[in-house]
């Protein structure tokens, strides 16, 4: 049975670098790593983040991921040191839908050269659409570079950026990537 990311890419999904095919078609694994998260600058959206318990700032910091599939959608756990982030991916007609609690992203996806890119292009908040100065608007990639995943995530509203995360994570017990090509 296909995984999530491969049903939503569909024949893309084999452009993708072994290594992100093996973190996108193996869910249970840890994968762990290191990340720098940094916030906006805006004192109002700091404590914003605060509230929300979102990553804390700082350089180098652990980070452990791992994908649980529950039913048809996907239940992505990150830990940013001891805080925990965790979001529910589904598919959707557009693409993929990533939920927040009450928020709901869309996301649209493409793959090149340089690995996967991920943008939103709605919210919703309790099932209704926000308007664009009320959206968050979300830019993902993710590529690989010899046994590291890497990835760069940026979280605005509207035009303010609130988080940035990147960094690389690699597979708790590490297999040879070439094995997870798909065919």
């Amino acid at each position: 049975m296909p995984t999530l990311y491969q049903t939503a890419l569909g024949p893309d999904y084999r452009h993708l670098p072994p290594l992100l095919q093996a973190f996108h078609s193996q869910p249970g694994p840890w994968w762990r790593g290191q990340v720098d998260v940094s916030w906006s600058p805006c004192p109002l959206l700091r404590s914003l983040l605060w509230l929300a318990r979102l990553p804390a700032e700082g350089k180098q910091l652990a980070i452990a991921v791992r994908l649980v599939v529950q039913g048809q959608s996907e239940s992505w756990q990150r830990y940013f040191g001891s805080r925990a982030m965790v979001s529910h991916q589904r598919l959707h007609p557009m693409g993929l839908s990533e939920s927040f609690g009450p928020l709901r992203l869309l996301l649209r996806n493409q793959v090149d050269a340089r690995g996967l890119h991920q943008r939103s292009h709605d919210t919703r908040f309790l099932g209704l659409t926000l308007p664009a100065f009320l959206s968050l608007q979300v830019q993902a990639h993710e590529w690989a570079v010899a046994d590291r995943f890497h990835f760069d995530v940026t979280i605005a509203l509207g035009t303010h950026c609130l988080l940035r995360y990147t960094g690389w994570l690699q597979p708790e017990k590490a297999k040879p990537f070439a094995e997870h090509r798909a065919h």
